[in-house]
């Protein structure tokens, strides 16, 4: 499988690279996902999602995908009455936010290793918990 593209966290107005698919367990979701369009292999989920943490809670603001009529979709699309901010009230696990440089490129999922990961544990889209890994570099025989 080739490297794919990160969903995006909005923290403190920064994007962060999120190696983690929220979306994967929105059941509703994932019936009208079959209709998006695959043209990277590089993303082969056919979106790309937006999310923020407000108060504790995780919410989805974004997404960004072409179904294969060619019609670009939004979180409107997948979340009618929705338009804006959806709480990720089916989300439960860790959300995996990546900081730093990469240090070890995996040309495979979200395999590659970044300076700093940031796990945040959520139940039924609330935090509750989080802990930050310091990762060492690669050292080369």
């Amino acid at each position: 499988m080739t490297a794919q593209a990160s969903e995006k966290l909005i923290h403190q107005g920064k994007g962060l690279l999120m190696h983690s698919l929220p979306l994967n367990r929105c059941r509703s979701f994932n019936i009208k996902a079959r209709e998006l369009l695959i043209s990277s292999t590089g993303l082969w989920r056919g979106y790309l999602g937006d999310w923020t943490i407000i108060d504790g809670r995780l919410y989805l603001i974004g997404i960004h995908g072409t179904l294969k009529n060619g019609e670009k979709v939004s979180l409107y699309y997948f979340f009618p009455g929705y338009p804006n901010i959806v709480f990720a009230h089916w989300s439960s696990g860790s959300l995996e936010v990546m900081f730093g440089k990469c240090i070890e490129y995996i040309h495979m999922g979200f395999a590659s290793r970044y300076e700093k990961e940031w796990h945040i544990f959520v139940e039924n889209g609330v935090v509750v918990g989080e802990k930050t890994i310091l990762n060492s570099p690669v050292q080369r025989p």
